[in-house]
């Protein structure tokens, strides 16, 4: 089955046949072969002599790949017979006394022969093939070791032993769970120790209990997988050639396992490989070359961002470009795998799907699909190669960038379920957004929170957001997100395969009837149909990663701006995948994902790298990835692309009259219908009729539509059109895309007012574009239009309220917003408007508002989560007023007055939840004016009174806020502003003695006493006519008095819903009253209050003037007055409101008064 590589001593080889000495790998024909001289034991051939390989030019055939072999009949009862030392009897559970004599028996003959040749083949193959030829001829050329080098070996690549020492992993200490034949003696014999030793804790993310795993080091711990199967070890070899050795070069192995933070947190990973690239540099004074593999290229991508962060090494963003001078990326899955999606979502992949029925048996009852998925699960590592950039580069239903013309199946759609099937599935397609989210709400709380809290799988759009990324660390490992090291002078060189069959796409179904497992869905491997074998669809790769993984950063991506700032050069050689037929590794010439470390050019490229001539590399791109790349939705921030809305071009206008535009309203609104009514039947069609509409908008807002009403209906006709309801998705990404990349007024205006109308009637729109990125970009744009277009500007600040009180911002969002634009906010509140429908600039605080809920919802997920890696994030709104609230204190006297507006629960629980943080921060208790707070206090009250019982969400969020305004602000200071009716409003929320309320529920109850507690409200003050009442319940502890920002910050309503008002009518009254189960005769009936008026606005001149209170009138006064004696009134300060309280212990109503005087009146019964 193996055939040997026989060497040849030539004389006269032509140039066509072998790489003359002079001559670069890139100069030479990818297909001819390079020269294999002596090794260095024997001796030295005659010059003109030369070596060649000769390759054997037959037909290939589908070859069961070293994949399968690793990761199928790894784990197969076939294998194990060849694992065990003998072929005596093993002991296997499942299926009890069997030997593998009597299974050889009844197998196929064929099979046993292919399996023996397979394993002997390997063995010539390892004996022939001279490992050094590659760094010989290098050498021979006049280069050696120049720079140190560093590798990073990808995922399962490194082995991992025990360090335990438990009873359970005495036997193992010093042997490799992972990597070794011991592992395979260990899954067959003792299969749970081994799943307990290898999978993580799956709350910590660390060691479970008892267990101790750790990556093997130095060479020895990537060389080899396991005897015979080599990894590094033809790299090591070569370079060992070249002059290196253990002093200048360096396996820097990991646990593969851990998440990429984690591998900080235990095993100081990082930390290590910053010091030995920074010992290298000091000994060998050179830069050093990293080189990496699969996996390892994300894992050096995360530490350029870790070892320049704050958060990190904290090395600056100058120390990539003063230590490392170039980086290999070999086979780098820079996007994830697709077939990562379904390891973790079932156990399968496509070497499990096509295995025949007797391996797939043997696989099922050794180890099932549940137990795969829940060992993937338990590694975090594997999950940092989910698909990232979702649709934008994986495609959606209808298409993806990598299709060729042809195909039956989109890529986009990534899990696919044949209607035909009488299955519960899914109703539809995923695509790998979907999927994902599919993937984590099907799966543990305990993966998700995992994968979640270490990676992200997102795109940045702008450089505002990848700026801000930088301070997170989940962005580090997506190249999308986040940004190549500012180092001018580095080098990357991007070597990977191409031209062999890579999983792009599956079908699923249910799993089979009878079968007991928690999965909810299974690869469909009966399914076999044109390019769909066994259920996977093949696209274009390694054989591991897809083309779009490997190729498109460093053939499109890091050639964006945003993603290399710096210019730091790329160059790309692919590799066609040309394997020997009966060669089990495919010979010098393979590019599949593993075997390429054994290619020669591959080696000979790494050590020109290594000698300091990477410069002689040129590019060499033989795939359609530069065509792909093109039809991916990402795009430089001043580009639009060419499937993007524009407006209106010259040569069209012709299609609306010899003006290029409607001369008259009517014909204006004639071509909006006839527009909007079109026949779309492809995307080009659909492009233009959205590209009139734009232009009609946008041109026409000056001419025809002077309100924002006259938009929204152009708006409206738009979403109600058949367009639109055929085509939502595709229109909405559009428009999406338009307002990120558009820059004119006009045509912004249109979109923002689109966006604003169809997020408003579906909250998902806002869910998109918080996800797509646009909070950057509202932010770059309110900041930019605020003096060029009033009427764009109050749209785009609306906007992004709506958007932002939809869904929760993410942290790399907050993290654009700085001083500069929350005090720029606070300034255009300060100023005089000019719009006389809106005085008060409410659109401007209401973005404040909802700013300092989103900083609030952050902290407390902080808080939630301590080991998040994500920046603490300051709340600026809070600190722009504690640091110059005098100078701001209009924004005060407006959310006052609005508050005393609003109708809204969900406005009043922002104002409150900014009110609350104001009067819990020191440096703002005395943010406000005296008489503010008064008017702030008769609103509570008035508010609290009104609340019918079934608020109590609301009702709480304004107790809270009272607590802190009694007890911080000058309130706490005499004279004490209307404590007695405080302390009636108390009595009456109390439900004591009082018929208009249900009885209160305990949290009522206990923030009623937490407010009670206040020092000058449960003081006795002699001079007042009335005490205090105190109905205290017990006492709280110190925990359940103390305020909680987090309970505060998780209240919310949705918008629109106004808050109900108290219903006093009799009948209303009567219901309460029965409800109780009291007797209504016995009752006095109550007298109906009026209902208030709104608070007058609080004149300029009186702010920050203390009243003078005069003392309060004495016993003898008020009895005087009853009997109609002369009397003195004090005097007081003009009246803010009367205001009607029932006292809880009187027979009679209070009339309460601004001075805080009770005066009462005869109750009926009287």
């Amino acid at each position: 089955m193996a055939s040997t590589l026989r060497r040849r001593i030539i004389g006269n080889e032509t140039p066509s046949e072998a790489i003359t000495e002079n001559e670069t790998p890139s100069e030479a024909p990818s297909e001819a072969p390079s020269e294999t001289p002596t090794p260095p034991n024997e001796k030295p051939e005659k010059r003109g002599d030369s070596v060649k390989i000769v390759h054997h030019k037959t037909k290939t055939r589908k070859r069961k790949t070293t994949a399968i072999f690793l990761l199928g009949s790894l784990f197969g009862i076939i294998a194990a017979g060849f694992f065990a030392k003998t072929n005596d009897l093993i002991d296997f559970p499942e299926f009890g006394d069997l030997s593998m004599d009597s299974l050889f028996d009844v197998l196929p003959a064929g099979l046993v022969k292919d399996m023996r040749e397979l394993v002997n083949g390997e063995r010539d193959f390892l004996e022939s093939y001279d490992g050094f030829s590659v760094g010989v001829k290098v050498r021979s050329e006049g280069l050696s070791a120049d720079h140190p080098m560093v590798m990073i070996p990808g995922v399962i690549s490194t082995g991992l032993e025990s360090w335990g020492t438990s009873n359970s992993s005495r036997q193992y200490f010093r042997k490799r769970l992972w990597g070794s034949w011991t592992m395979m003696r260990a899954l067959v014999l003792d299969k749970e120790a081994w799943k307990r030793h290898i999978m993580l804790d799956k709350t910590t993310g660390l060691d479970p209990p008892e267990v101790k795993l750790r990556a093997a080091q130095g060479f020895d711990a990537t060389d080899f997988f396991i005897t015979g199967y080599w990894i590094w070890n033809k790299i090591i070899e070569n370079l060992a050639s070249l002059g290196y050795d253990s002093t200048n070069s360096y396996t820097a192995a990991y646990d593969w396992r851990l998440s990429y933070p984690n591998l900080e947190v235990r095993d100081q990973y990082f930390t290590r490989l910053k010091f030995h690239i920074e010992m290298a540099f000091h000994v060998q004074k050179k830069k050093v070359v990293l080189t990496s593999h699969s996996m390892g290229g994300q894992v050096v991508f995360y530490f350029f961002h870790w070892v320049a962060s704050e958060l990190g090494g904290k090395g600056g963003d100058d120390w990539v470009e003063k230590h490392i001078d170039g980086w290999i990326n070999v086979s780098g899955c820079m996007l994830g795998a697709v077939k990562d999606v379904t390891a973790v979502l079932s156990g399968e992949m496509r070497d499990t799907a096509q295995l025949n029925a007797f391996a797939v048996y043997g696989l099922e009852k050794f180890l099932s699909k549940e137990e795969r998925a829940e060992i993937f699960r338990a590694m975090p590592g594997i999950s940092s190669m989910l698909p990232m950039g979702g649709n934008a580069i994986w495609g959606d239903l209808d298409s993806a960038p990598d299709d060729v013309p042809g195909q039956k199946y989109s890529y986009g759609s990534l899990l696919n379920f044949r209607s035909s099937q009488n299955w519960t599935v899914p109703s539809k397609n995923y695509t790998v957004e979907e999927a994902m989210e599919y993937l984590f709400n099907t799966t543990e709380d305990w993966y998700t929170h995992q994968v979640r809290g270490s990676y992200s799988q997102g795109v940045a759009h702008t450089t505002a957001e990848v700026e801000a990324n930088e301070k997170d660390p989940r962005k580090w490992i997506n190249p999308l997100e986040s940004r190549l090291p500012l180092a001018p002078s580095l080098k990357i060189y991007c070597f990977y395969g191409v031209g062999k069959p890579t999983e792009r796409a599956y079908f699923y179904r249910p799993p089979e009837p009878g079968i007991v497992t928690n999965l909810n869905m299974t690869i469909d491997t009966g399914f076999t149909e044109g390019h769909v074998d066994h259920g996977v669809i093949l696209g274009e790769g390694d054989g591991t990663v897809n083309l779009m993984s490997t190729g498109y950063m460093c053939n499109w991506g890091w050639k964006m701006k945003r993603y290399n700032p710096a210019g730091v050069k790329v160059t790309v050689v692919e590799m066609p995948h040309e394997p020997e037929r009966f060669n089990p590794r495919g010979g010098p010439n393979t590019a599949d994902h593993v075997d390429i470390l054994g290619r020669q050019n591959l080696n000979e490229y790494i050590l020109r790298v290594a000698a300091g001539q990477g410069h002689t590399i040129q590019d060499n791109v033989v795939s359609n990835i530069l065509e792909y790349a093109q039809k991916a939705k990402i795009y430089e921030e001043n580009e639009f692309p060419t499937t993007l809305l524009r407006c209106w071009s010259v040569e069209n206008m012709a299609d609306f009259g010899a003006s290029g535009f409607p001369e008259d309203e009517q014909q204006f609104w004639d071509l909006i219908n006839e527009t909007v009514s079109a026949p779309c039947p492809n995307h080009e069609s659909l492009d233009d009729a959205l590209r009139s509409w734009l232009y009609l908008v946008s041109n026409g807002r000056d001419q025809y539509l002077g309100t924002e009403d006259d938009i929204a209906n152009c708006s409206q006709k738009l979403r109600e059109s058949s367009i639109f309801c055929a085509n939502q998705e595709y229109v909405r990404t559009q428009i999406i895309y338009s307002l990120l990349q558009e820059d004119d007024l006009g045509p912004l205006h249109a979109i923002a007012n689109f966006l604003l109308l169809d997020g408003r009637l579906d909250e998902e729109t806002f869910r998109r574009m918080v996800g797509e990125g646009c909070f950057g970009r509202l932010l770059e744009l309110i900041k930019n239009c605020g003096g060029r277009d009033r009427r764009l500007h109050r749209l785009l600040l609306e906007l992004m309220f709506e958007m932002s009180r939809i869904e929760r911002l993410r942290p790399e969002d907050l993290l654009q917003v700085d001083d500069g634009f929350v005090s720029y906010l606070f300034r255009l509140i300060e100023s005089l408007s000019d719009d006389a429908d809106d005085p008060y600039h409410y659109p401007v605080i209401r973005v404040l508002l909802v700013l300092n809920e989103q900083y609030m919802v952050a902290s407390t997920s902080a808080a939630a989560e301590p080991e998040s890696p994500t920046t603490p994030i300051t709340n600026r709104v809070v600190k722009i007023l504690s640091l110059y609230g005098p100078s701001f204190r209009t924004f005060g006297e407006n959310i006052i007055l609005l508050l005393n507006r609003a109708t809204e629960t969900a406005i009043q629980l922002l104002i409150l939840k900014l009110l609350y943080l104001l009067f819990t921060t020191a440096a703002t208790y005395e943010y406000f004016y005296t008489n503010d707070l008064r008017v702030l206090l008769d609103v509570i009250i008035r508010n609290l009174l009104d609340l019918p019982s079934e608020m109590n969400v609301l009702r709480h969020t304004y107790l809270r806020v009272l607590a802190p305004l009694l007890a911080h602000t000058q309130l706490s200071q005499p004279p004490h502003y209307k404590r007695d009716q405080v302390l009636s409003l108390l009595e009456i929320l109390r439900g004591s003695g009082n018929i208009h309320f249900t009885p209160p529920e305990p949290t009522t109850l206990r923030l009623i006493e937490r407010v009670a507690k206040t020092p000058w409200l449960s003081e006795e003050e002699p001079e007042s006519p009335r005490s205090p009442r105190t109905l205290l319940l017990g006492s709280l502890s110190k925990s359940q008095s103390a305020s909680n920002v987090s309970v505060v910050a998780e209240v919310t309503e949705k918008p629109g819903v106004k808050t109900p008002s108290r219903k006093l009518d009799p009948e209303h009254e009567k219901k309460d009253d029965l409800r109780k189960g009291g007797s209504p005769p016995m009752i006095p009936k109550p007298r109906t209050l009026k209902p208030q008026r709104s608070l007058p606005e609080v004149p300029k001149h009186r702010h920050g003037v203390p009243m003078v209170v005069p003392p309060l009138p004495s016993l003898e006064q008020l009895k005087e007055h009853e009997q109609g004696k002369k009397k003195v009134p004090p005097k007081l300060p003009p009246p803010r409101r009367w205001a009607k309280l029932k006292l809880g212990n009187s027979g009679g109503d209070a009339l309460a008064t601004p001075d805080g005087v009770s005066a009462t009146r005869a109750s009926p019964a009287s």
